[in-house]
């Protein structure tokens, strides 16, 4: 209080005709006002302090949910990441059993062409064998299935008489799988080349058994080296052979030629 009076008394020094009275109210207010701005001083200090601990206090809050959220957002990306991995193993599975299915297919094809042609060579005579390669036996035994595959023994071994003939000659490849797949133009020489049954029949026992008495030299062909089921083609097709070949007999649905 005596330095609060000593700095009024500073303060109005030079005024020296200011009455007592006057003197002691001037300083009552001035320690009144200095009283009050410390207090203002003070709570506003305590404000601010209660203020920044209330910022900490909720930015710490903050980090906690950031960090929860960081936590969830982590745990729901790695489910997710199990879950497609989950989903790639079993499409990966479903691919290989559909592989391996494929694979089961291819092979018992080739089984049984090896079959096939297993039980028409332990029927051959040595001299056929050494002529024949598997390539051109699953020609051959193709082409009879599905040009004759109605036909009785004989009409069987007829087809496959004329596929030979046509590889002796010299108007025609020299080996039974391109005689089987010679094509004129854009046509095929044999029409289940082109509309796909050669690649679709199933070998029966009879067909297997045609073809083995032909390579083993049954023969009724008579050399013929054309044959056309008449009820299947076109008119102008069936003129076409009786107009530019030599008729020699007709077998179950087929009729045979030669030039």
């Amino acid at each position: 209080m005596f330095k609060l009076k000593h700095l009024f008394e500073s303060m109005w020094f030079g005024h020296k005709s200011i009455s007592k009275k006057v003197y002691t109210t001037g300083l009552m207010i001035f320690s009144g006002v200095f009283v009050v701005a410390v207090v203002m001083l003070s709570v506003n200090g305590f404000a601010k302090t209660k203020t920044i601990d209330h910022v900490v206090s909720y930015e710490t809050d903050d980090d906690d949910q950031s960090l929860n959220r960081i936590e969830e957002t982590t745990t729901v990306a790695e489910a997710s990441e199990e879950s497609s991995y989950d989903t790639f193993a079993r499409s990966n599975d479903n691919d290989t059993l559909q592989l391996e299915a494929e694979e089961a297919v291819t092979l018992a094809k080739e089984e049984e062409q090896d079959r096939v042609f297993q039980t028409a060579t332990n029927n051959l005579e040595e001299s056929q064998i050494n002529l024949l390669n598997l390539k051109d036996y699953t020609a051959l035994v193709r082409i009879v299935e599905a040009e004759a595959t109605n036909e009785d023994l004989k009409g069987k071994i007829l087809v496959a008489n004329t596929v030979m003939n046509r590889v002796a000659s010299r108007r025609f490849p020299n080996t039974i799988y391109e005689v089987v797949h010679q094509r004129t133009g854009n046509r095929a020489q044999f029409s289940p080349i082109d509309d796909g049954r050669y690649f679709r029949v199933t070998i029966k026992d009879s067909t297997v058994k045609a073809v083995e008495q032909a390579l083993n030299g049954v023969d009724y062909s008579n050399g013929s080296l054309f044959f056309v089921s008449k009820s299947l083609a076109s008119e102008n097709a069936g003129n076409w052979f009786d107009d530019n070949l030599t008729f020699l007999f007709q077998h179950g649905g087929h009729h045979f030629y030669k030039f």
